[in-house]
């Protein structure tokens, strides 16, 4: 089951690193690999998480054994550790958040911290970035979770902001 796809993929030179039409009509995600990440956006008006949005996202992160995880429109202006240790299914877990400013917004970014280990982080009022590596893999990473304005302005500033932060470091990167 995936349930995100990503906005981009490319490496440091800028290169397509998904290389195909992944979009719904397409059914190149079929020789996709079950996902390792999930990107949720998370729309309902609640000034909480109930118990039920709580469990949903637990189940999903288990039953797919999922590494990475992003979450936008949490809701929720303090994210804490009981939060996430309720959510993710062991104890080897990190996660980075951008609480929400009243009832909008919110940005919540976690892994599973024996296999992505963060060398920094960037939170920003619409993108939560981290930088480290996979454990066996040389090449660095950037993954970038990003809450998007409505406001087609704000939107050009949000860009800008994610352009300055990925040009500072010359890994590969995700957008989502």
């Amino acid at each position: 089951m995936f349930l995100g796809d990503p906005a981009m993929a490319e490496d440091s030179g800028g290169e397509d690193v998904l290389g195909g039409d992944f979009s719904e009509s397409s059914n190149a995600w079929e020789n996709v690999e079950p996902p390792l990440c999930l990107s949720l956006g998370l729309f309902k008006k609640v000034n909480h998480w109930d118990n039920h949005k709580r469990d949903w996202i637990k189940e999903i992160i288990a039953k797919n054994s999922l590494l990475f995880v992003g979450i936008q429109e949490t809701k929720i202006e303090t994210l804490d550790d009981s939060l996430i240790r309720y959510l993710w299914p062991n104890n080897f877990t990190a996660f980075v958040a951008n609480g929400s400013m009243g009832a909008s917004g919110g940005i919540l970014t976690m892994w599973d911290s024996r296999v992505f280990l963060m060398e920094l982080n960037v939170i920003d009022s619409n993108f939560v970035g981290v930088i480290g590596s996979w454990v066996g893999v040389s090449n660095r990473i950037g993954l970038i979770n990003v809450y998007s304005p409505q406001a087609s302005l704000q939107k050009g500033s949000l860009w800008l902001s994610i352009e300055a932060f990925i040009s500072s470091h010359n890994v590969t990167r995700i957008i989502f």
